[in-house]
């Protein structure tokens, strides 16, 4: 078995508890052990320190995990303008942009170009998403109109 292998599996035996625990509280049924320690565990229960305890392993399974989720609520509003869409999506995008936050120090420098870059307010993608979360807890149903963050967001990925 490799060191990495091992040290995976100590991991998860250290922390089944935790994650046991977690699971009663997830509102959303995850799949992997990543999305739940990473958004669960870490994000929700603050049981794990998540820019110390998780794997790189963890984060990117869960960054794909809830990629995907965003894709999933993306699909369910179509019709609806984007404003209202991005505000439905906020929470999966938040988690996704977190894992990738988390994910790039542990990248080797010479390997992180062309990776998303984490700037400051609008154009660092996780800081948009947080407003975003904010507006929908306010009970607000779209982004405002009358502001630019939609195009700013939009703009980190090249999507004029």
């Amino acid at each position: 078995m490799s060191e990495s292998r091992e040290m995976s599996l100590l991991a998860y035996e250290s922390n089944k508890d935790e994650l046991a625990k977690a699971l009663i509280y997830a509102a959303e049924a995850y799949h992997t052990r990543g999305a739940i320690r990473h958004v669960v565990g870490g994000t929700q229960m603050k049981v794990i320190d998540i820019s110390k305890s998780l794997s790189l392993m963890d984060l990117w399974v869960s960054m794909i995990e809830n990629w995907g989720e965003s894709n999933k609520e993306f699909s369910h509003c179509l019709k609806a303008p984007l404003e209202v869409c991005f505000l439905k999506m906020s929470k999966y995008l938040w988690r996704t942009f977190n894992a990738m936050n988390l994910i790039r120090p542990k990248i080797k420098q010479n390997l992180r170009p062309g990776l998303v870059h984490f700037g400051e307010a609008y154009s660092d993608p996780e800081y948009a998403m947080k407003m975003w979360l904010d507006y929908k807890r306010q009970g607000k149903t779209a982004i405002p109109k009358q502001q630019n963050h939609v195009m700013q967001f939009l703009r980190q990925f090249k999507c004029d």
